[in-house]
């Protein structure tokens, strides 16, 4: 018998989280219930709350790839806020636009062997799509809802996401295999626990994927 450990890949979760001083004085935001729910599944996870752009800026500076014990740590970036089809908005009213989160986060996925999977926790946070126009490439994977969504609705998709996006290898699915979109299947369970057709996920492979998924958007969902 070979002893060989068969490698694994598992993500290593980057949650940041900027909302609003209301929602603070609410004690109200996702970030720390998501952590726990990671910790308690075993998934690395590291949680920041963040004010602004500069800070924002900071943290995912410490995003970067790790291997030990056989295992590939998979960045995921997931970022918590407030959001419209344009941009995301921090607490202290900054706002990031799509573009210009490309540019933040291309040198961090390239440093990462363009491996980034990118999660937006916010309203209209697929719109993120956009960063990729032109020569950029940002991130591997990028999902999000495609309209407003409830914090509760956004916290129970996420959780089922990282549980069953894990503990089905998928993540070697979408890392290794490239005749199809594997966040597909995954994209379609969330939208079916939550009763809904409001997730959708792409990978950079797959771009051809994403002219069909905005035509569905446009027609069924008045996307612009």
């Amino acid at each position: 018998m070979s002893d060989e450990q068969e490698l694994k890949i598992v993500p290593h979760v980057y949650i940041v989280e900027s909302v609003r001083y209301d929602d603070l004085l609410e004690d109200r935001n996702e970030g720390t219930d998501l952590s726990e729910a990671l910790r308690f599944l075993g998934i690395p996870v590291q949680y920041e709350m963040v004010y602004s752009k500069q800070e924002f800026k900071d943290f995912v500076e410490t995003i970067s790839p790790e291997y030990r014990n056989n295992t590939i740590f998979l960045p995921v970036l997931h970022i918590s806020a407030h959001g419209n089809k344009n941009r995301i908005r921090f607490s202290n009213g900054d706002v990031i636009y799509w573009s210009e989160l490309g540019d933040i986060l291309t040198p961090i996925n390239k440093r990462c062997k363009r491996s980034l999977t990118v999660v937006m926790s916010s309203c209209s946070g697929f719109n993120a799509w956009r960063s990729i126009l032109g020569k950029k490439s940002p991130y591997f994977l990028v999902l999000g809802p495609c309209r407003d969504v409830l914090w509760s609705d956004a916290l129970h998709a996420y959780k089922f996401f990282y549980s069953r996006f894990t503990f089905s290898n998928k993540w070697e699915e979408v890392f290794f295999k490239s005749s199809e979109n594997p966040a597909e299947e995954i994209i379609s369970e969330i939208n079916d626990a939550i009763g809904e057709k409001l997730f959708y996920g792409i990978t950079t492979l797959h771009l051809a994927e994403l002219a069909r998924i905005v035509s569905i958007l446009k027609k069924h969902h008045k996307y612009s």
